[in-house]
């Protein structure tokens, strides 16, 4: 901005860097955000608020809003072994929400966005959510490190992200 300020330019060049400008403001707003969810997941925050919800619909206004933020996302969900009053779980629905969004766009951004199945049922007592993509894959080195704030697998750093979601 200094420089675009600094003298006289024409119209296209102040475009480009306005665009710029606001294209990096989107990515700190990212950031800052990220930052604040993270802040947010303590013990005594996640361990609160808990509600009855229904996980199907939950999952569903999930993925639609996931969609509408990023339209390269894709993903199908499957229901299995499911009765109606199995389908509601008292949960931290905002914690909920941050946990299954990362995990979804996640796996998205690592697959390329290909297809990624979503998978929701019964086994035995437990309710279960199953994600499966096409994506990259994480060595197990990296998987033990997956909760650790800032960390990110040495074959991710070229791709969009800053190591905050999982953590």
């Amino acid at each position: 901005a200094e420089i675009a300020l600094n003298r006289e330019r024409d119209p296209g060049y102040y475009k480009e860097v306005i665009q710029t400008m606001f294209q990096e403001s989107m990515r700190l707003n990212h950031i800052v955000n990220s930052l604040l969810k993270l802040s947010k997941t303590n013990r005594e925050i996640v361990g609160k608020f808990h509600e009855a919800i229904r996980l199907d619909e939950f999952l569903f206004d999930l993925i639609e809003n996931l969609s509408r933020t990023d339209p390269r996302i894709r993903i199908n969900v499957s229901l299995e072994n499911l009765q109606e009053k199995e389908v509601i779980v008292n949960v931290n629905k905002g914690m909920l929400e941050i946990a299954i969004s990362n995990l979804l766009d996640n796996a998205c951004k690592y697959s390329g966005y290909e297809l990624v199945k979503c998978t929701v049922g019964l086994s035995g007592n437990q309710i279960f959510l199953a994600i499966e993509d096409s994506g990259i894959g994480m060595k197990e080195e990296d998987i033990r490190r997956i909760a650790e704030p800032f960390f990110r697998s040495p074959k991710v750093r070229t791709l969009e992200g800053h190591g905050i979601g999982m953590a």
